[in-house]
């Protein structure tokens, strides 16, 4: 009996000594999670982004009807269940990170301005955001380096008037290497769901939903690679049943692997691998492998190394 006594005291030390032990690591969270300002009308947004330091946490709330584009700082961090909106339908964006690096947008929901709702920038975290009913696109930039976009719902952004030259859901171009698209559900874009263009490097789309945007589901244009798009689900995109279109479309690219995706119903082709004489890459180090094709075409010109299967 003494001996049960002294093994339930010495496991009712361990476990307080574990509690403990926790304590540290559940108050962190606590502090990240802390707001070094509350804002809920523009005119406070933008005197918070101008008086708080880089890194500092701002917490939106309610409707924000923006008359000026904002530009963080960097590091900041902007989040909360807010809606931010265009005053003017002449407003541009909504965010532009162009030039902050490490810039942290969660849990809002932005529409209604002219271009996109978010100019991304270097090392920028795009996550559990609605954004919509942009014209141009929903996100995009020439300065995207390390953008991590992740479980955002990304739809009806775009607009005919720019259709070709960047109307979708999301177009990273020009320096935009180490991006990860990962967990979007990306649907009924007018154009392409997701656009990597001018040699994007080390592109990575993993365990997307991409469905019934009226282009490409996924365009990977004369990159250079290594670009990796696995574990996505894409159906039903081409609505317009564009001549050039296809769930997966790759032009003159090279090193770029389409591996263990779902397709369907995706008009002209799941897959298509295209050579365009005169620019970007020679077809190189294409691989189309271990994909759910549900009846969908595979595509693929000749090219070094260019292994397509269905």
């Amino acid at each position: 009996m003494r001996a049960l006594f002294r093994r339930t005291l010495v496991l009712a030390a361990g476990l307080v000594v574990a509690a403990t032990a926790v304590l540290p690591a559940t108050s962190a969270g606590a502090a990240s999670r802390r707001c070094d300002a509350r804002v809920s009308s523009a005119k406070q947004l933008r005197r918070a982004v101008n008086h708080r330091p880089q890194g500092a946490v701002i917490c939106l709330s309610g409707t924000i009807r923006l008359r000026s584009q904002i530009e963080p700082k960097h590091r900041q961090v902007f989040l909360g269940r807010a809606r931010v909106r265009a005053a003017s339908p002449r407003l541009d964006e909504g965010f532009d990170l162009d030039k902050a690096s490490g810039v942290v947008i969660k849990h809002l929901d932005i529409a209604g301005f002219q271009l996109r709702a978010i100019r991304c920038g270097r090392k920028s975290v795009i996550k559990r955001n609605h954004i919509h009913h942009n014209r141009r696109n929903g996100i995009g930039g020439g300065n995207c380096a390390g953008v991590l976009i992740e479980r955002n719902e990304i739809d009806r952004n775009g607009h005919r008037g720019h259709l070709g030259s960047g109307s979708g859901g999301v177009k990273l171009a020009g320096d935009s290497d180490g991006t990860r698209v990962v967990r979007n559900f990306v649907h009924h874009n007018i154009g392409n769901g997701l656009w990597w263009d001018v040699d994007a490097r080390d592109a990575l789309a993993a365990r997307n939903t991409i469905i019934a945007n009226t282009r490409k589901g996924i365009n990977y244009e004369t990159g250079g690679g290594p670009a990796v798009f696995r574990y996505n689900v894409i159906k039903r995109n081409n609505l317009e049943f564009h001549r050039d279109s296809a769930g997966i479309l790759v032009t003159s690219s090279r090193n770029v692997r389409i591996v263990h995706n779902v397709f369907g119903r995706n008009r002209n082709a799941g897959v298509k691998v295209d050579d365009a004489a005169g620019r970007g890459f020679r077809l190189a180090n294409i691989t189309v492998r271990k994909n759910d094709m549900h009846g969908d075409d595979v595509r693929c010109e000749d090219g070094q190394n260019v292994d397509c299967q269905r």
